[in-house]
């Protein structure tokens, strides 16, 4: 029959060529037994898998948490931390870090002041000998998973007096405790070394708009930030800074015009800072100290306008005759006022400064008065004015947060509270973890001049001001403004010796210099006087204990708003 081959001749006619190789392969090299090799199957490796959630290694012996970014995926981190980047394609707010440097990032509760992004790059290859806190099958993962798009951060546990400080003295929960984080979470373990809580909802991270980076900064810029009242004027900024540091300049001039809610230094003053690092949270936490600052004494700008003016005139004078500080980018912070009598008080600050670029941030939403800035309201009156210098016009809508989530805000009063506490941190930095413990200054009376916000006089009635906040600060024989040179409390009054015991939160050098004492209209927040510490037996200085007493003597409470918990009674 035709069809009388062998039906494995049919089924395997490859594998009798490949022993009749073998034999053939036998007689020229010996006895090696080559079938295995050869008939065994060839496994092709698997491509990578993209990765569609970030993933999350700890470290065993150190704080440190490895972190393999995905790139469209959502991350913002509430609390204090360092941040690390090991490729070139991380962006936080604005702010593409270099490799191997090192950033401080704070995001208190109800803050939300920037997210981590994953951008585009053309080398972005990390160098894992130099992750030697993590164990080798950690890092072996993140290898196998890694993809070009990926983005590679390690963030460690931020430690620092000042947010040490405020986690004791205040009872409100400005940053994430590990006593309130859900156990179920998978990064819990993460967040526990790192004491912080991750956000991957992008719901709740905030919005960047494209049109941000339209804006651009030049050595001689000046760019005016305005808008009404929580429009996101100081995330702008911030974003604006970060996005143009290093890149139009090494340095940028902050000149913080709301004395209000401060940027960078306290409330009830004007400050100019020069800024070499990005502004990854509020100005307040990174420790900047301000080239030239103005007491002003308010925090509203409808009670004294001619001092405010005075005052803005002598900060805009000091750093124009400051050679160091014209080279560089300005960057000014104005107020929320834009009702009536506050568009004319912007337009004295324009005339004041003479901007290159000015940014109007509209809400959408509101329709008053002080918010239509479509218009080119302010546009319109400047450019009536003679000689006055053209400038160009960016104008954004409030875009942060997408419309399902509303965000959990904190009052402006709760902000300067937290301010001020900022700023009394340094009062403990010398020792001890009370005012108690700390050893005051002595002054004589007679060198110091006492200077009354209020009442815009100077006197000499130092018990006035005993057991009172402070701000300390140098004034000049030709100058009518007050420099400030930081903030104390006044410890304690010996009319025998005639002598002024401080607490400074500045240097000695510093207040070596300070020839007055300034009182505004904040008071010394009352989180310091409650909490003593331990050795304090009896009733504090400067406190009485009364029952259900509701007099304007009673001390009063700043209440956070915070979300997981019910404000009992208020």
């Amino acid at each position: 029959m035709k069809n009388s081959k062998k039906k494995d001749d049919f089924v395997k006619p490859s594998l009798k060529k490949k022993e009749a190789f073998i034999k053939r392969m036998k007689k020229l090299r010996g006895k090696v037994d080559l079938k295995e090799e050869i008939t065994k199957e060839v496994k092709i490796p698997e491509p990578k898998s993209e990765i569609k959630d970030h993933k999350f290694y700890s470290s065993l012996v150190s704080n440190k948490v490895l972190v393999l970014l995905c790139k469209e995926k959502p991350f913002t981190i509430t609390g204090a931390v360092d941040l690390q980047c090991f490729t070139e394609n991380v962006e936080i707010f604005g702010y593409q870090s270099k490799l191997g440097e090192k950033v401080s990032l704070f995001n208190p509760n109800g803050f939300n002041t920037f997210s981590i992004e994953v951008v585009s790059s053309d080398q972005n290859t990390p160098n894992w000998s130099t992750l030697k806190d993590f164990t080798e099958n950690d890092i072996e993962d993140c290898k196998e998973h890694f993809r070009p798009e990926n983005g590679v951060i390690v963030l460690s546990r931020h430690s620092s007096h000042k947010v040490d400080f405020l986690k004791k003295i205040m009872k409100e929960h400005f940053f994430p405790s590990v006593h309130f984080l859900a156990i179920e979470r998978n990064t819990y373990a993460c967040e526990y070394l790192l004491n912080c809580s991750f956000e991957f909802n992008e719901y709740k991270t905030i919005n960047i708009s494209p049109f941000w980076k339209n804006v651009k900064l030049e050595k001689s810029s000046k760019v005016i930030v305005a808008g009404g009242q929580n429009v996101g004027k100081s995330t702008f900024l911030r974003y604006m800074v970060n996005n143009n540091l290093k890149k139009a300049s090494e340095k940028i001039l902050l000149i913080d015009l709301d004395i209000g809610q401060s940027e960078v230094f306290l409330p009830q003053t004007i400050s100019a800072t020069v800024l070499e690092n990005p502004l990854l949270g509020p100005g307040y936490f990174h420790n900047l100290n301000p080239e030239e600052a103005v007491f002003v004494g308010e925090i509203n700008v409808i009670l004294s306008p001619e001092n405010y003016l005075r005052s803005v005139i002598e900060l805009i004078k000091r750093c124009r005759e400051n050679p160091s500080l014209n080279g560089i980018p300005w960057v000014i912070n104005t107020m929320g006022y834009f009702k009536g009598f506050g568009l004319e008080l912007l337009l004295n600050l324009y005339k004041i400064i003479r901007p290159t670029d000015v940014v109007q941030i509209n809400d959408r939403f509101e329709k008053s008065e002080g918010n239509q800035f479509q218009s080119s309201v302010v546009e319109k009156m400047i450019g009536s004015l003679p000689d006055f210098p053209a400038f160009q016009l960016h104008q954004f809508e409030k875009n942060f947060f997408t419309k399902k989530y509303r965000r959990n805000t904190i009052s402006a009063k709760d902000i300067r509270h937290l301010v001020v506490m900022c700023g009394l941190s340094g009062v403990l930095k010398s020792g001890g973890g009370f005012l108690n413990d700390v050893t005051p200054v002595s002054a004589h009376m007679e060198s110091l001049r006492i200077y009354n916000s209020t009442t815009q006089m100077y006197s000499s009635d130092f018990a006035s001001i005993n057991g009172c906040l402070v701000y300390l600060c140098k004034k000049g024989e030709s100058s009518t403004s007050l420099s400030c040179l930081g903030v104390g409390i006044v410890r304690g009054i010996d009319d025998k010796t005639k002598k002024v015991y401080l607490l400074p939160s500045c240097s000695l050098n510093v207040l070596s210099k300070v020839n007055c004492l300034a009182m505004g209209t904040i008071v010394l927040p009352s989180a310091l006087l409650i909490n003593q510490g331990p050795n304090i037996n009896k009733i504090p200085p400067f406190l009485y204990r009364t029952k259900e007493f509701t007099g304007s003597k009673s001390i009063q409470q700043m209440h956070h708003k915070v979300p997981t918990r019910k404000r009992n009674g208020f």
